[in-house]
């Protein structure tokens, strides 16, 4: 009885998926194809100023005292373009325009 109760449940969660949802939140990744090389550097720590208008989105990956020498990349889309990436203990900064945006990391 436990099983069935189990095997319902699995399958009312799995129609309750919304595909509106699913697709909207694809909509701020970027073309599958693309292919990033990041590579931290240690030395470099900008200070990027905003373009007028415009906000300043910062994205920080941190794996705390791990060295993360062969981390995994990680991709980040806004609106269906993307815009950049980080690996291991990194960070990136981008400008949007005022307004809703989709944002994904891959």
């Amino acid at each position: 009885m436990k099983t069935a109760l189990v095997l319902v449940l699995f399958a009312a969660c799995a129609f309750a998926q919304d595909q509106a949802a699913v697709t909207t939140a694809e909509a701020g990744c970027g073309p599958k194809d693309v292919r990033f090389d990041a590579k931290e550097d240690a030395t470099q720590h900008p200070v990027p100023q905003p373009e007028s208008g415009k906000a300043l989105v910062f994205v920080v990956q941190e794996f705390g005292e791990v060295q993360c020498k062969g981390c995994a990349l990680t991709k980040v889309g806004v609106d269906g373009n993307w815009v950049g990436a980080n690996q291991g203990n990194s960070y990136f900064s981008f400008a949007v325009d005022p307004g809703e945006h989709h944002l994904c990391a891959n």
